[in-house]
Order: C-alpha cells, then structure tokens, then sequence
C-alpha cells in the first residue's frame, strides 16, 4: 500500500456518479479499462442528522453478509486516480490532511475548517502472537505502532459516523460532526457565541451552517495511545480487532432471536438457534483472542467510544460498537421472560437449558460495555435478569462465565485486580515477586467475600493453616479465569440479622462457556458441513478453525470408525499482482535516483536543467491475499479468503485486488508520462546511455502492464469461480459435558457469611456425615446426622449409652470440583465429617484448631442433587432456614 493512499475501492461517498450500481447478487466487476470497481446496490434516506442506509432480504444467511457488506461499503472511500498520483509524490512534510463534511470526504482541504485532536487505542486482536504482543507492549510500557499516516486519517474520519443494526436488520448510520466540532470548540476555549445566536430552537428544520458541518483531520494530530486518559482530544476511539464473520453471525443471530421469531419459536428451535450462537461464541474466542485476554477488560471498561471491526490494512473499519450492543441487550427483554410461557415438560427445559445459554450469551454482550453503556442499562440488567450491575459485579460475572486469559500470572492477576477495582495496583508493590501475587490474591478474596460471594474450592486449594477458606494462589499462578472462577458463588443481598434474599443470584444459574479443551483429551467429537460426526484432535480444532493450511486427522465418531485425511489448502490470488509491484518499484527507484543525483553527473540530471522534480513512494501491496479451501475425501466442505493469515469476506478480497489494480495502472501512467518527459527532453544526438537506460524502463513498464493483465484475470477467476460455502468446516464441537450439565439452579441453601479478625464465620445448615457412598468417580451420595459422633470403647461396661443420631432425612447427591482417581476418593469426604450447605455446595470442614479457634476447611463440594424429607407446609411462612442455622468459625 502506498503511505496515504486508499488501496482499495469503496462506497462511503454519496456523490450522484456513484459507480456501484449493479446486481449485489451476482458480485459482477467491471473489467473494462480504466478505473476497477467493485459492484454493490445501496439505498439511500437522508435526514437531517444523518444517513439512514436500508437494504431488507428474504433469506437470513444471506441478510448476514448484505449487512456485513453495507457495514463496509459505508465506510471504505472511493478514491479518484488523481488522487493517488498525489499521494504517490513524496512530500517534505508526510503528513496526509483530509476534509469531512456531514461525515463524508471531500476532494479538497479546506483550511478554514477545524482540525480535530484524534486519540486512538488500538488493539490488534486477529491471532494469538499480535494478541501476546499486545499484553508485551503493555509490559513494557512501549509506545503503541502509530500506523501510516493515511491509515490514521482514514480511521479518524470513520468515527465522525456512528451506525447501528436496526429491529429490521437494515443498518442506520448518523453524522456526528456536529457534536465534534462542539467538543472541539470547547477544548479550545474558541468562543460559541455566533454559532449560538444562529442556532435557534432545537429542531428538524434548524439550519445547520457549513462550518458546523466541516472539520480536517491532519495525520500528525491523530495519536495511537496506550492510555487515552494522557490526553485531551476532540475525538477518541478504542479500537478492538476482532473476526468479522463470528462477531456479525453472534450479533445477527442475536437479533433474529430476540427480534423476529424469538417469542414464537418452539422449545427445539429457540435450543438449535442458542446452540448455533454458543457456536458462534466458540468460533470468536478462536479467531479473536483479544476479548477474551484480561488485559483488554480494563481498556474495554474506560473507553467512551468502543468500537469493534476489522483492520484492512488501509483503515479500521467498524462493524458494532459499545452503544450498538447496549441497544440490543435492552431489547431483549420480552424474549427472555417468554420463555417462562411454556408449559409442561418444555417449561421445565427452558428454565434449565434455554435461560442458562441465553444468560450467557448476555455475559457475552456484557463484556463488551464500556462504564457509560453499562451504567445506562444498570436497572435493567437487575429487574430484568436479577444481574448485578454495577461494574464489580459484573467483572465477577464475566470471570466465572468467559475464559478470560493472559500470558503469565504477572499480567493476569494486575489486570484482573484493575478491572475490578477501578484503579491500578500500587507503584510500591513488586508484581514481579510472586509472594506480592499471593497478598495480592487473598485481598482480593477478602474483598469479594464482603460483597456476598464465596469461591469454592478443592481439597488441593483449601485447608491452609491461615485463611483456610481461601483459594490458595499456586506456584505458577493463574493465568485463566476457567482454572478458578468457575466455582464463584453469590449470595445476593445478604440480610445483617442472617440467612440472604435471592436478589441478583440469577449469576449462580449460569454456568461457565467451555470454549478451551482439556489438553489430558485425546480427541473431541465434531460435526462438519457434510453432517457427519467425528472425532478430531483437540490440537488440530483451533488450527481448523482458523482455516490453517495442513493435514487433519479425523476419524469416524462410531465403533471401527474409519480414518480420513480433512485436507486445508492455501492458494495464493495475487502473486502476479505482487510480481508486479516488485518490478514498479524497480522503476521508481531507478527513476528517483535520476532525479536525486548531482546535475552535472547524473544522465537524466543533465536532463532536468532547473526544473524541480517530485519524487514517488514505492507501491505497497494489500497484502498476501489468499484462498483456502477445506475438502474430505474430494467433498469441498469450506471456503474462506485471507489478507495476511486474517480471515475476510470474498468481496474484500475482491476489493484489495482491485484496489491494488487501480494504483498499480494510475502508477504506471504516471511514470510513462515521466519517462517521456525525460526522453523528450533528450538533445538530439545524445549519448547512448540515456538511450538504453529510456529503454529498459519503457520495457519494464511494459511487462508490469502485462502482469496487471493476468492480475485482472486471476480477480475475475475468483469471483467466478469460488462458490459460496461456510468459512469453517466444523458446523459443531460437542464440548465434554461438565459444569453445564450438573448445574442446577433449583438448588439453594441459604447462609450468611462474615469476616472478623482472622476467622470466617458462617451461618448455615450444619450437619454430620453418616455415609458415603460413590456412585461413580464424578457423583457421591451422602447422608447425614445431625449430631457429631461419638467415640465410646465398646469393651468398657461403664461407658455412657449415647442416643442413637438423628438423620435429617436429607440426602444429597454431590460432585467434586475436580476429576478424583479411585485411590484419592477419601480424600474428598468421610463419614463423621462436619459439614456446611451453603448455597449450591457441601463445605467438608476438619475439627476444631486450639490455635487458631477455629475450624479448617477441607473441601467443597458441588450440589446436583437432593431428597429431602417432606415438611409441612403449615407454619412456613414464619419459619425460615436460618431456623435451622449453626453458627461457624473458619480459621
């Protein structure tokens, strides 16, 4: 790519000589001479504060990829040949200023207009090595790529635009520039005076001046920052690179839910369209590994204007925003307590399968908030999902929901800290000391155990001689959420006089998104395109995923099923396209270092007398632009289009190579208009050298001309060619049953827990075990006593007769947090074991410490069953469960 030149053609103006007018059905392009386009249909509304954009289609797939489609014609400039000739030419300075009026480019500068301060983070987000490096730069306090200067421009200007998916999936854009240039007066203390008297009443038909309408947007004055809060700007973005296709999928399907069908659809549609969105999910955590690092939380959190898209290389280009999810969360409402409408066998589903995904897939929205939007739907989130709004909370949420990671415990644990505090963790404290970790770690638990919620944990994590009920942080630390929050608990608004209400618990009925496999699983089961089942490698999965070129195993999901080979081929478009630019390069620099060469020795500096000459910029391609095809056993499965190892859409491959192709032909005559020159100034009968040197160029343009050619060819092959298929071969991963299918949000036992000096004290259902009994290596039966035993020697004639203990007539079938090996089953609980039911688990504690005055906990356990004996319901009205409350105390 050319530095400041657009390489790609696109929508985005609204002039009356728009040449994207043909069918958007067949994707035909225009392969006359001249100028390359890329065909699209776009309807237009103009209103007075913006542009509505509306396109409405019968088929949803196809509404998914109109919409991906007009999200990016609405934002790519069409650039004029011109245009790119003075780009190409080198100027002092570099710099690269454009002018925006009501949101959209114009041809010239206008200085008279104000220039904008532009601040930026950006977070590449495509794979994991930019993900890693993005957390590195964060370490090291590095300053942030700054980009090219036309990419910052173009990206800048983008944001004077904000759109959204509307009820009808059509998309509606809307000029903010005069909201900016407000801003912008005001930071510059410029008096609003005469702006003000004109201005009139607040109304369709006030009358917006020109120069409320018109900024500039100077490369120099556009920052990419780590920490927007370090400056002042007129305009600022948080920029998340996220994968386009999973991301609109989730969203669109989101909608489609809530708003078209969602209320009317049978239990086993509503199950297949949350199942085909928790796959969705699956396939975002792959290809976008940025949302799911702890680092990009606290950005995530702090950022005011948060937009998710796509880096094409010239500009960043928006797909939704913070704004744009908050819309549809409050939308969702009526769909999510129709579900209570069903009856029977159904209604007992959906409240244990339908709420739970649907609740997850809020998570996710959730995460994606910064604090304005979040605080704009607080009340909503509480009396509609009885979610806990504020910010702490729902970072806790998140963390028990999404698997949140980081490269190392050092980053995971400030980040985790940040985001849930608000504010980073003090300069004095040494995070690269690993005993800083553990102190910081247990504060953070004493923190969360003040505000209702308890971490459950294994016999492996529990049972320290100080702080017994806490988590240990282990040698390495943590570095996923998945490893430890998952077995957060909340108790909702705990009562001062004990026992706790069922405020806010909804978050105990979700259980947490299993998107990583056990690295111990020797193969998961996959569904593919074809529709049949098989068994995959969890090593290859996110390489299939991610469409990476090689061989895969897979195998039959049946007894002696066979083995097949799921091949991924790469096919590299563009390699003409890049001959070329090598070889017009070749010729640039030839030609540069003629005019930069010393008058008197220089061939061609004879030649230039005292002119002064312009010289060009090399020709930057797109990119290594490239198909890749997934086939089983000769079956073509999946198609999908790479710029650089990044998945993009058919069409913005198309677009890069025309893209390519216009700068390439605009390049090429200019230099054979400079090569003439320079001929024409030649004196008769000068020296052979300057001849043949005329000559070579001349042959070189010629032979860049002929690869233009095959370029040409090799676009129209693939947007003939390639049909339309699915970007993945893998239409579902059956993810090993586990928290989700042994959770059970019926299940709760009231408690009430506080903290005084070192002890934990809790209020809850004490009782003895009586027996244990396991009925598998993941499900124990136990039943209790509600005394503690006795120990009497049953050779003594004298030793007192104890009353036989009185069992509760309560039964519970539990599961421990962890796989358990046959031999290590004692370890987990005992008959005579003191324990605690608290909330969805069993606390197994240990006898009383005569040091510490208090008891050890040992272990949890995780409640998926219960048998109790009936009670009568007369009277249950004032009694209560803290009736039957114990008091005790946790060393």
């Amino acid at each position: 790519m050319i530095s400041g030149i657009p390489h790609r053609s696109g929508s985005g103006s609204s002039r009356s000589d728009d040449p994207f007018d043909t069918d958007p059905e067949t994707g035909s392009v225009n392969s006359g001479g001249g100028k390359e386009v890329i065909s699209t249909r776009r309807s237009h509304i103009n209103e007075m504060d913006g542009e509505i954009v509306t396109r409405r289609d019968h088929g949803f797939q196809h509404t998914k990829d109109l919409i991906y489609e007009e999200i990016a014609n609405n934002q790519f400039p069409l650039e004029q040949s011109e245009s790119i000739i003075r780009k190409l030419q080198k100027r002092a300075d570099e710099k690269v200023r454009q002018t925006y009026v009501d949101g959209r480019p114009i041809t010239e500068v206008d200085e008279n207009a104000i220039v904008l301060h532009v601040g930026l983070t950006f977070m590449a987000g495509a794979d994991a090595p930019q993900v890693n490096r993005v957390e590195q730069i964060g370490m090291a306090n590095e300053r942030p790529d700054q980009k090219e200067a036309n990419w910052r421009v173009l990206t800048a200007g983008s944001l004077l635009n904000e759109f959204k998916v509307d009820t009808d999936l059509s998309i509606v854009m809307t000029d903010q520039t005069p909201k900016v240039i407000e801003k912008a007066r005001r930071r510059k203390r410029i008096s609003t005076f005469a702006s003000e008297h004109h201005r009139g009443p607040s109304n369709v038909l006030t009358k917006v001046n020109k120069e409320d309408r018109t900024v500039t947007i100077d490369s120099e004055l556009v920052d990419i920052v780590s920490d927007l809060t370090t400056g002042q700007w007129d305009i600022e973005s948080t920029l998340i690179e996220v994968d386009g296709s999973s991301l609109t999928n989730l969203i669109v399907n989101y909608k489609h839910l809530i708003y078209r069908d969602g209320p009317a659809l049978t239990f086993g549609e509503n199950n297949k369209l949350l199942e085909t969105m928790i796959e969705d999910t699956r396939r975002l955590c792959a290809r976008s590994p940025i949302l799911f690092r702890m680092s990009t939380r606290v950005h995530i959190i702090k950022s005011t204007n948060t937009r998710y898209g796509i880096d094409h290389g010239m500009m960043f280009q928006t797909l939704t925003t913070s704004k744009g999810i908050k819309e549809i969360i409050s939308l969702s409402a009526s769909y999510f307590n129709s579900l209570d409408a069903y009856k029977g066998v159904d209604h007992a589903r959906s409240q244990k399968l339908l709420k739970p995904r649907f609740l997850q897939m809020i998570t996710l929205l959730l995460s994606l908030l910064n604090d304005d939007d979040l605080n704009d739907i607080g009340e909503f989130l509480e009396t509609t999902y009885n979610l806990r709004a504020e910010r702490q909370h729902v970072e806790l949420l998140i963390l028990k929901v999404l698997p949140m990671m980081s490269i190392n415990s050092k980053i995971f644990i400030k980040a985790m800290v940040t985001a849930f505090e608000g504010f980073q963790i003090a300069k004095k404290i040494n995070l690269s000391e690993p005993s800083q970790h553990r102190q910081i770690w247990d504060a953070f638990l004493n923190r969360i155990l003040v505000q209702g919620y308890f971490l459950a944990g294994d016999v492996t994590q529990l049972g320290r001689s100080k702080m017994s009920w806490a988590v240990k942080w282990p040698e390495d630390g943590f570095k996923s959420s998945s490893d430890v929050f998952k077995n957060l608990q909340y108790n909702g608004g705990q009562k001062d006089s004990g026992g706790a209400n069922d405020m806010a618990r909804a978050m105990n009925e979700i259980p947490p998104i299993v998107l990583h496999l056990e690295t111990s699983l020797n193969e998961v089961a996959v569904t593919l395109n074809n529709g049949e089942r098989f068994q995959i490698s969890p090593l290859d999965l996110e390489k299939v995923t991610c469409m990476v070129q090689g061989l895969y195993s897979v195998v039959e999901a049946r007894p002696g099923g066979r083995t097949f080979d799921l091949e991924i081929s790469e096919l590299r478009v563009n390699s003409t396209l890049y001959d070329a630019i090598r070889t017009v390069n070749q010729v640039i620099r030839a030609i540069n270092s003629y005019i930069a060469g010393p008058r008197k020795k220089s061939v061609f500096g004879k030649l230039r007398g005292d002119k002064e000459e312009m010289a060009f910029k090399e020709v930057k391609g797109s990119g290594r632009l490239t198909v890749n095809e997934a086939t089983l056993n000769s079956t073509l499965l999946a198609i999908t289009y790479k710029v650089n190892g990044q998945r993009i859409t058919k069409r913005d491959l198309i677009r890069h190579m025309t893209s390519d192709i216009n700068v390439l032909n605009s390049v090429v005559s200019e230099l054979e208009s400079q090569v003439s020159e320079f001929n024409f100034r030649r004196p008769t009968g000068f020296g052979f050298e300057a001849k043949e040197r005329i000559y070579e160029l001349r042959q070189a343009l010629a032979t860049v001309k002929g690869l233009i050619g095959q370029a040409r060819s090799s676009k129209l092959k693939v947007d003939r060619d390639y049909q339309e298929l699915k970007d993945e071969p893998i239409e579902k991963v059956f993810f090993p049953q586990g928290d989700e299918r042994l959770a059970r949000n019926d299940i709760w036992y009231d408690y009430h827990t506080w903290l005084s000096g070192d002890l934990l004290y809790i209020d809850a259902r004490r009782f003895y075990v009586a027996e244990v009994a396991w009925l598998s290596n993941e499900i124990i039966e136990l039943k209790f006593q509600t005394s503690p035993p006795t120990t009497v020697d049953p050779h003594d004639p004298n030793a007192p007769v104890s009353p036989p203990p009185q069992s509760p007539g309560l039964k519970l079938i539990v599961t421990p947090l962890q796989p358990v090996e046959e031999g290590e089953r004692e370890d987990e609980v005992r008959p005579k074991d003191g324990v605690l039911l608290v909330g969805q688990y069993v606390i197994v504690l240990e006898p009383w410490d005569t040091q510490s005055k208090g008891e050890t906990m040992a272990n949890c356990l995780r409640i998926i069953g219960v048998e109790e004996a009936t009670k009568t319901r007369r009277g249950m009205n004032r009694r209560g469960q803290e009736s039957t409350f114990m008091r005790s105390a946790i060393c």
